[in-house]
């Protein structure tokens, strides 16, 4: 009996003896980055192709060895493009996942309720795509790749006054951030007449009685800041009730092969602003493989993803997994050679560059028309 009872000792202490010391760190092999998009709902394309842009990055930049012999990870959650989905992401990826970065969020009013969470804990958020002004001031650790709302609005008035000749303007918005943030500054540099101002909310359908309203102003042109699926129905609808009134898109969030299929033909002469997509001196390269990895045409937002997971993988390679020498480094890049463009970040964390595209749907497709700088 005592032999059995030293035994079963000696077997604890061996046991006890293998246990991770209290107090010592144990290093993971894997280096994780957060991600916050619409992966589900109407908007799930944007998200879902960030997310094959994000992981062609991945690929490459783990078949060649990670970070110093260390595999990026990039833990994937749905924000839905709504504020409580994106901000409930943010609560989980910072304090259960400890993640040090965030690619996110797609939707301004996302991206600005996953904005303060961050910012608080010091956690890197950097949005491929959103555009509202405010994000400018949302933090010291807030970034973004795309071109300002207040960008898209200064130069969609003055061509829609000086190139299109409209000088009687109706403006149909959807009611979020980046939608008012948008109307409000068409509004404020358009020097026509505004005619009529209609809101709508996030899930309107039926347009109609909207248009309707919009008809009796009689305008010469209809300016919309919203999404891809409202604008769709709105083109569609309108259609339907004989408006035969110029219509035209604030930004890239009409520029999507769902928006044709939506409208159909009712799209056909609309009019859209659009960054310049497929700019960078990376671009070809990044296009080969995207056909090579998923057998189709990379979208535009798979490219602003793509850039943003190299440049981040860039700046950990040289400051380590630290959020504030990530921070750092964003804030001194100097013409990162990207697949989207040459990216620099501003004061604010913005995209540096302004230019971009106009353009005309013309036999189901979308036309460039010219490059407004």
């Amino acid at each position: 009996m005592k032999r059995i009872l030293l035994i079963i000792l000696a077997l604890a202490l061996l046991t006890g003896c293998a246990q991770t010391p209290v107090g010592q760190v144990v290093k993971e092999d894997t280096i994780k980055i957060g991600f916050i998009g619409p992966l589900s709902g109407e908007l799930a394309s944007w998200g879902e192709n960030e997310r094959l842009g994000i992981e062609l990055a991945l690929k490459e930049i783990n078949d060649a060895g990670g970070i110093n012999g260390k595999k990026i990870e990039v833990i994937y959650e749905d924000g839905k493009c709504e504020p409580k989905a994106a901000a409930t992401a943010a609560q989980k990826l910072i304090n259960i996942d400890k993640v040090k970065a965030i690619i996110g969020e797609t939707c301004s009013s996302a991206t600005l309720a996953a904005a303060p969470i961050a910012e608080k804990n010091k956690v890197i958020l950097i949005s491929p795509v959103s555009g509202a002004d405010s994000i400018s001031q949302a933090g010291d650790f807030i970034f973004r790749n795309f071109i300002t709302n207040n960008a898209y609005a200064v130069k969609g008035a003055k061509i829609i006054e000086q190139e299109l000749g409209s000088k009687r303007v109706a403006v149909l918005y959807i009611n979020n951030d980046a939608g008012v943030s948008t109307k409000d500054k068409f509004i404020e540099h358009f020097n026509g007449d505004i005619v009529s101002v209609e809101g709508y909310a996030p899930d309107t359908r039926d347009f109609r009685t909207l248009l309707l309203k919009v008809k009796q102003t009689n305008p010469d042109l209809i300016y919309l800041s919203g999404y891809w699926p409202d604008g769709g129905l709105i083109l569609k609808q309108a259609k339907e009730l004989n408006i035969e009134t110029q219509f035209f898109g604030s930004n890239d969030a009409y520029d999507t092969p769902e928006l044709l299929e939506i409208a159909g033909d009712s799209a056909d002469s609309f009019i859209i602003l659009s960054a310049i997509a497929h700019a960078g001196p990376r671009y070809d390269d990044f296009e080969n493989k995207f056909k090579q990895a998923y057998e189709k045409e990379p979208p535009i937002f798979s490219e602003y993803a793509y850039d943003l997971a190299n440049i981040l993988t860039l700046a950990i390679k040289e400051k380590g997994y630290d959020s504030e020498g990530i921070r750092d480094y964003l804030y001194d890049l100097e013409d990162y050679q990207g697949a989207s463009n040459v990216i620099n970040f501003d004061e604010n964390g913005d995209l540096e560059h302004s230019a971009m595209l106009m353009k005309i749907v013309e036999d189901d497709e979308f036309k460039n028309l010219k490059v407004i700088i």
